[in-house]
């Protein structure tokens, strides 16, 4: 479903943009570009055949995004949730566990997503 070579590229597309943003003179926030990774990644997918929209903020309870997976009976669509990271260090499996307890806490069958970049 997805073209891999697509997504990587977009990927560099969109770090190379904000390395731009970041070492510009004016100050570039953690949590802006925390933001502007969120806001890609919403967009990336809804290209890619889910519909998600963002919902990430500060204590969003580890949820950045939420929606759907869609197919095209939508009857069996998937619901899903998702969190993004973009860090300058490599993700640890602390992050996961903490985005695997959030998915446990809920009442339903949803996919997780989690997204990261560095």
């Amino acid at each position: 479903m997805f073209n891999k070579n697509l997504l990587l590229k977009a990927f560099k597309n969109y770090n190379k943009s904000i390395l731009n943003l970041t070492f510009n003179k004016n100050f570039c926030s953690s949590v802006k570009i925390g933001s502007e990774f969120e806001t890609f990644v919403v967009l990336t997918l809804n290209k890619k055949g889910f519909l998600v929209e963002r919902c990430g903020k500060t204590k969003d309870g580890g949820i950045d995004f939420r929606g759907f997976l869609l197919h095209t009976n939508k009857e069996n669509s998937i619901k899903v949730i998702g969190q993004c990271k973009k860090e300058n260090r490599q993700i640890g499996p602390g992050l996961i566990r903490e985005f695997d307890g959030v998915l446990s806490n809920l009442n339903e069958q949803i996919l997780g997503i989690f997204v990261s970049f560095m």
